[in-house]
């Protein structure tokens, strides 16, 4: 399975949205690494854009050994242009990531899953399950993932969402193709997968355009700390 070619376009259009540092958005980020602060984890960040969130970890845990792998090239050779040296970076796909089992203590995975758009809704549901299996199969046993997700209430919604980005995407790529959580769907897939929640923080992001957007609901940026079950 190969993204579309929209999805990357939008990423590559997008470069310089994505290099400011979001901080507040990292707040949870770093914060769920606090209980290892005295430990020297190793940690990759998968769909990292410029690599914001590995330069906020890399400033609160200095002896963390960090790494980040994104699909988009721009994205890539910006981050190695402005981020510190001793982060880890490279080009690489989230659905075949070239490491082996067990290799990382923690895997981040922030707003990356409802941008993995191939194809109808069915063929991206399957591209979301890649990516989360591909994630679990290189972190240790013990370890955990730090997930945020967009998500909204109602699956219609999710679905006629997709649709209408979808459609758009294609001729727009400045607007990006999602493919957002129902939360029943995502709590089933937290089940499916043996992830128990150690952590969470559930923020409604409202606006007007967002409201309208989501046809009369607000998005929710959830984001989790995600302990493997096994």
């Amino acid at each position: 399975m190969k993204l579309e070619d929209s999805v990357v376009a939008h990423f590559k259009s997008s470069v310089g949205r994505y290099t400011q540092d979001w901080l507040e958005r990292n707040d949870f980020v770093v914060k769920a690494f606090e209980p290892y602060a005295k430990k020297s984890l190793k940690v990759l960040d998968i769909g990292c854009g410029t690599g914001h969130m590995l330069e906020a970890l890399s400033v609160q845990y200095p002896h963390f050994d960090l790494h980040g792998i994104d699909i988009t090239p721009a994205m890539i050779r910006k981050a190695r242009a402005i981020r510190s040296p001793n982060i880890g970076l490279m080009l690489g796909d989230s659905l075949h990531l070239p490491f082996e089992n067990g290799t990382f203590d923690a895997v981040v995975l922030y707003d990356v899953l409802h941008h993995l758009i191939i194809g109808q809704k069915r063929e991206s549901d399957t591209m979301r399950e890649m990516c989360l299996r591909e994630a679990l199969r290189i972190i240790k046993h013990g370890g955990f993932i730090v997930l945020q997700e967009v998500g909204v209430h109602k699956m219609w919604r999710a679905k006629l969402i997709f649709f209408v980005s979808h459609t758009f995407s294609r001729l727009y790529p400045a607007i990006p193709a999602v493919n957002f959580f129902d939360f029943e769907e995502l709590n089933a897939t937290f089940a499916l997968h043996k992830l128990s929640v150690a952590d969470k923080e559930i923020k409604p992001y409202k606006s007007l355009i967002g409201w309208l957007a989501t046809l009369g609901s607000y998005t929710i940026h959830a984001s989790y700390v995600l302990a493997r079950g096994d």
